[in-house]
């Protein structure tokens, strides 16, 4: 007879864990499903099933939504005026 691992059968851990416990050790659900452990969540008579997902191709990188930038703005020579018409720029006193 041959061995599990050789017979294409493999044993997998599955962490298990109650609604409540799962809430408690979040930080450690986490860490098993990232780990490539498949962890089961029971909650009544429902039961979910967290697997890591990998990452499909690469994220695309965000356009700069400003492209000039006032020096006084990046000083922080500036704070925010409220008015009717909303919030706008005003310069910062030097104290």
């Amino acid at each position: 007879m041959l061995p599990l691992s050789e017979a294409g059968l493999y044993n997998v851990h599955m962490a298990r864990f109650t609604a409540s416990q799962a809430r408690q050790n979040f930080a450690r659900v986490l860490d098993q499903a990232a780990g490539g452990q498949p962890v089961t969540i029971e909650r009544g008579r429902l039961r979910f099933r967290l697997v890591l997902e990998e990452r499909r191709g690469a994220l695309r990188t965000a356009r700069p939504v400003i492209e000039i930038l006032d020096p006084a703005v990046a000083n922080g020579d500036w704070t925010w005026r409220t008015g009717r018409a909303g919030l706008s720029f005003k310069r910062r006193t030097k104290t």
